[in-house]
């Protein structure tokens, strides 16, 4: 791969074309462009997610040395302490790496399908990426410009006395029995089972307008401004797994109270509640608790009835319930 096939690009020249050349900085003269200590430049590249670096090796190109005096002056501007620069670095430097992880491989995957060889499918993707590599910055910055405007907006309509703190409803929904398919189901097939559930529950939590926190293998987290509409995001994923004949059914519980945001996620005992309420529901149900229920109250399209209590670690006894649509 790293020859290239006649007339076609290597990995070596994709990567010389992504980086802007051969690298010929070291950190040293990296961190001086940026005047940072070569210790806190080199915080910053561990946060993006890249190995150690030798002070003294040249191993950075031209497009590292920008982006690392860009990220210097956004930290002047910001006045903000070296935990919260870390910590915002590493929430970008780990969603890239998961995007251009889950990009590659899939372009390997389609390419090597469509040409019935895995290597030829492997140099048919480095190639696509050389030709269309100015196309798809152009995408990345459209894509988070939008989600920008939109998370800005919805963040300051939220704004109260502590700004790390908000009242959400929030959802999980697993996948029952995920346990016994993961030993019993081929590692491909199980892959695309769980990109299958990860697609479609996440277009179910959008068309509702709720928000994806985060998906992980089985399970995904959700939140919504109202206990209405997670409750209708839960019961809507419960509809669609049961019609989705490549999908098992899902399991899902909701609890509405303060939360904790933080780096794109949300914390705290209302998240560990929804968590735990998943974990006591049946498959193709939807189990709530006492705040959920009296926010719903109201809806007329929504019934709840009580199942009685559980006394569960760290919250004591709680109410839960089942909820339907009329």
């Amino acid at each position: 791969m790293t020859d290239g096939a006649a007339g076609g690009k290597s990995a070596d020249d994709l990567e010389r074309l992504l980086l802007g050349g051969d690298p010929d900085i070291s950190l040293a003269a990296l961190a001086e462009a940026a005047g940072l200590s070569p210790e806190v430049a080199s915080l910053f590249w561990h946060a993006l997610g890249f190995p150690d670096t030798e002070p003294a090796g040249r191993m950075f190109t031209r497009g590292d040395k920008d982006a690392i005096v860009t990220l210097a002056r956004l930290i002047t501007d910001i006045g903000s302490d070296e935990e919260f620069v870390v910590g915002l670095i590493r929430a970008m430097g780990h969603q890239m790496a998961r995007l251009a992880m889950w990009q590659v491989i899939a372009m390997v995957e389609q390419m090597s399908d469509q040409a019935g060889d895995a290597e030829a499918g492997a140099e048919r993707a480095v190639n696509f990426l050389y030709e269309h590599v100015d196309d798809f910055g152009p995408l990345l910055v459209y894509a988070f410009r939008r989600h920008l405007a939109a998370v800005v907006k919805w963040r300051l309509d939220r704004v109260t006395e502590d700004a790390r703190r908000m009242r959400l409803s929030v959802g999980f929904a697993d996948m029952a029995g995920y346990t016994r398919l993961s030993r019993n189901m081929d590692p491909l097939e199980l892959a695309r089972l769980v990109n299958r559930f990860e697609t479609v529950a996440s277009d179910v939590v959008l068309r509702q307008g709720g928000r994806v926190i985060k998906t992980v293998g089985d399970e995904i987290l959700f939140a919504s401004d109202t206990a209405v509409q997670a409750v209708d995001i839960g019961l809507d994923l419960a509809d669609a797994m049961d019609t989705d004949p490549m999908l098992p059914q899902v399991r899902v519980g909701v609890a509405t109270g303060e939360v904790v945001a933080r780096m794109g996620d949300v914390y705290g005992p209302t998240v560990n509640l929804a968590s735990r309420l998943t974990s006591l529901s049946n498959p193709s149900r939807v189990l709530i608790e006492g705040n959920t229920a009296a926010a719903i109250a109201e809806a007329p399209h929504l019934e709840a009835a009580t199942l009685g209590e559980a006394v569960l670690q760290d919250f004591g006894t709680v109410h839960m319930f089942g909820v339907r649509r009329n």
